[in-house]
């Protein structure tokens, strides 16, 4: 969906009535008008003109609405905002960005980082309010900015792998230069109950690795083997995928599933257990993913090498 003529003043009361088009019952409740949220990120918007929004969709993610802001000539800032929910998912911009370095404020703080993501608009997701974790805030003096970067936590305070918010903040302009969102997964179905030990998941992980050697390999799996890898072990919510389908043949075919769970991150190593061979092969580095709470084999995260000696 396109609106063919818009001016920067008419941006909320369009996208509004999109929304309003879009979502069952009305606005949601968590819609907040674009140049609000452009004036929370440090922004004039009365200095700036746009181009129409526009509706637009990556792959397989959900729709947005993209506005773009333009200040001056070549100035842009580019807002987008998730089609049925209106929250923030990313901006972009770095409008009177200074080439020199500026001093760190040092009052920067937590409390101040909520403040600022909630006045952007950008703590809700389709299944309900999310959780961030406490923020971590390095200065960078080689970019004179501020990296803020929360991550998502499940209720129990466990933080999901690749979910949270990130932003930077110039504080020679007060501006929010770079915000971008992943909050897309569900929370996981099962977060209480009785957990399985790492000795127990450690034992599930390598049965299931040595069952699955042709799965992993594709050249001699009789010959490999696993060691567990010198990392620590850590419990997160992760994002399934069908790596240990019945069914599947190759590891660089596994897909993810849109599902998570509390799963314990286990290391391996592979190990030719043949010295004198000498014809290429695999090595594989994996992270087996193991429920947390059944011992399921939910998912993995690899990195393979091919090998000639």
């Amino acid at each position: 969906m396109e609106v063919n003529s818009l001016s920067t003043r008419h941006i909320p009361v369009v996208l509004f009535v999109l929304f309003t088009q879009l979502v069952e019952g009305g606005v949601p409740a968590s819609y907040v008008p674009p140049d609000d949220i452009l004036k929370a990120a440090g922004y004039d918007v009365n200095r700036a003109t746009s181009e129409p929004a526009k509706r637009r969709q990556r792959g397989e993610d959900r729709p947005y609405y993209l506005v773009r802001y333009i200040f001056g000539r070549q100035d842009v800032v580019l807002l987008e905002l998730d089609a049925q929910t209106s929250q923030t998912v990313d901006l972009t911009g770095e409008v009177g960005r200074s080439t020199n370095p500026t001093s760190p404020t040092g009052t920067l703080t937590p409390q101040w980082a909520r403040q600022m993501l909630n006045r952007m608009n950008v703590y809700k997701v389709p299944q309900g309010q999310v959780r961030l974790g406490e923020p971590t805030i390095n200065y960078l003096s080689e970019f004179a900015e501020y990296h803020i970067s929360f991550p998502r936590t499940d209720v129990h305070g466990r933080p999901f792998t690749h979910e949270g918010v990130v932003f930077t903040f110039d504080p020679g302009t007060s501006k929010v230069t770079v915000l971008a969102a992943h909050l897309d997964l569900p929370e996981p179905a099962v977060t209480t109950g009785t957990m399985i030990t790492e000795d127990r998941a450690t034992s599930l992980a390598l049965a299931g690795l040595n069952s699955h050697k042709p799965m992993l390999f594709r050249h001699v799996p009789e010959k490999m083997g696993f060691a567990r890898a010198e990392k620590p072990t850590v419990i997160r919510v992760v994002e399934k995928d069908n790596t240990w389908s019945p069914g599947m043949t190759d590891i660089d075919e596994a897909e993810e599933t849109g599902q998570t769970a509390v799963a314990y991150l286990i290391h391996f190593r592979s190990v030719l257990q043949d010295p004198n061979y000498t014809v290429p092969y695999d090595r594989l580095s994996i992270i087996v993913y193991v429920d947390a709470f059944t011992g399921e084999l939910v998912g993995a995260d690899y990195f393979k090498e091919f090998i000639i000696k």
